[in-house]
Parts: structure tokens; sequence; C-alpha cells
């Protein structure tokens, strides 16, 4: 009778030390199967510690992220929400990548990619600081990150067919005890660098010629007076910014010349 108790106990031991082994084992699975593991790298295949893997749930609540180890290996908790993990990492273009066993994610470095463009605007510039008289003209550049632009204004689009003169504009003030009209024509060509600091913001500066030529005409006299002071023929320095509003520009900046000082400019365009 002890004999068979003895057995009896041997083989309910067994039965039990196998089934804990096989709930071991069955657990160590499951553990396993809740695990989303993979390694990120760059083109190179080296290993990129710190890489942020992260996914999201229906709600905040089930947002789970983790960052790579030094060995760029990686592991999340599984759940069948968890269909597509993004890589983001400093410099680096983010990756969106659908769950897979041992997941092996490369990375490729962000690169500045300028593309060509070409920039057309009209432009304003205000010659003089007592009359308003803006000469009109236009700008046309060609930039990838580094280009060329050319520009030219004048008041000559105000030519008066009727008086037989460019300077339609003016007032009338007291000059020498007689009643006369002060005008001006001003004209200027540059041209120089275009640079792209970046996708919506260019820099240029150049130079060129600027000349202005003041007049007084003074009423009962068809004639003009050539004034020299204030008129000048110099050398022109051109600087300015573009801002690029998704195809639409404004420019802003200035044309400074030695012999007189630094006149105003505004531009409205388009880049192409």
């Amino acid at each position: 009778m002890k004999k068979v108790l003895r057995v009896a106990l041997a083989i309910f031991s067994l039965a039990i030390i196998g089934s804990a082994t096989s709930t071991a084992q069955n657990s160590n699975q499951t553990t396993e199967q809740e695990l989303v593991t993979g390694i990120v790298v760059d083109k190179y295949d080296s290993p990129i510690p710190g890489v942020l893997v992260e996914r999201k749930g229906s709600s905040k609540k089930h947002f789970v992220s983790t960052v790579t180890s030094v060995d760029g290996t990686f592991s999340l908790p599984a759940s069948r929400k968890l269909k597509n993990l993004r890589f983001v990492y400093g410099g680096y273009r983010s990756e969106n990548k659908h769950v897979e066993p041992e997941m092996h994610v490369k990375l490729s470095q962000n690169k500045l990619t300028f593309s060509n463009h070409w920039l057309i605007s009209a432009q304003l510039v205000q010659a003089d600081d007592k009359l308003f008289k803006p000469s009109i003209g236009l700008m046309i550049g060609w930039s990838g990150k580094v280009g060329l632009y050319a520009k030219a204004a004048s008041t000559k689009p105000f030519y008066s067919s009727t008086n037989n003169s460019y300077f339609a504009w003016g007032y009338y003030e007291v000059i020498g005890g007689k009643v006369g009209k002060r005008d001006f024509n001003y004209t200027s060509y540059t041209a120089g660098l275009l640079i792209r600091l970046c996708k919506q913001i260019y820099l240029y500066g150049g130079s060129g010629y600027a000349e202005k030529e003041c007049y007084y005409k003074f009423i009962g006299h068809k004639d003009s007076i050539f004034n020299p002071e204030g008129s000048f023929h110099s050398v022109a320095f051109d600087a300015g910014i573009i801002l690029n509003l998704k195809g639409f520009q404004l420019s802003g900046g200035c044309i400074y010349s030695p012999d007189q000082k630094f006149y105003g400019n505004i531009g409205i365009g388009f880049c192409i």
C-alpha cells in the first residue's frame, strides 16, 4: 500500500512540475510576442542611439514611446493597435514604418535643397525726401542657393508729352523771389548676387549706376532750369531682403549713392 502511495505522489509531482514548466514556457512565448523589437541605422548601417520611437493609439492614454539604446536597438510593448511606428532623430528625416518582426529601419540625413527659382517683381524707389515721386522699375533674378539679379528703376515713365518734359509732378515754392516748381528725374541700374538663406528668405546685394537731375520751372517760363544742388551721377550700391510667401514675394531694401544718401525701395512680385 505504501509503495502505491509513493508511486502516486511521484506521478502527481511530475505532473505539477510539467504543468509549471509548460506554463513558464507559454509565459515566455507570450512575453516575446508582446514586444516589438528592431534596430535603427544610418546609410552606412551604423547604429543610431537616441532615436525616438513612438506610436499613438486611439487616445492619449495609449501613447507609447521609447528611444534606441547605444547599439541602436529598441523594444516596445505590442498591442492590437500597434500597426505603425514613427522614428524621429535630429538632423535625419522622420520615418513612418509598418510594424514587422525584428524591424530594420534606415534613416537618411536631412539635406537643404535649393531648387532653382526665377524671381520677378515691380520696384518703387523713393529718391527724394521732400517730393513724393517714386521711380518705377523691374527686378529680375535667378537663384538656387546662390544666384544673380538685375534691377532698373526710373522716373521717366512720368514723361509728359504735353509739357515735353519728364517732370510731370512737383510742387511750387519761392525760389530767389520767384515762384517756381521744383522737380527731378532719377534713374538707377544695379545688379549683383542673390543668396537664398532658406525657403522663404533671400538676401540680395550689388552695385551699379545712379543719377539724379533736379530742375526748377518758373511760372511764365516754358523751359526748365537745371539745379545742380541735389543732382548727381555716381556709382550706386544696392542691398535688401526678399520674402517668398508661397510663390508671392515682397522685397525691401535701399540704394546708396556716395554723392547723395540712401534711397529706400520696395517691391512686389512672384517666384516661378
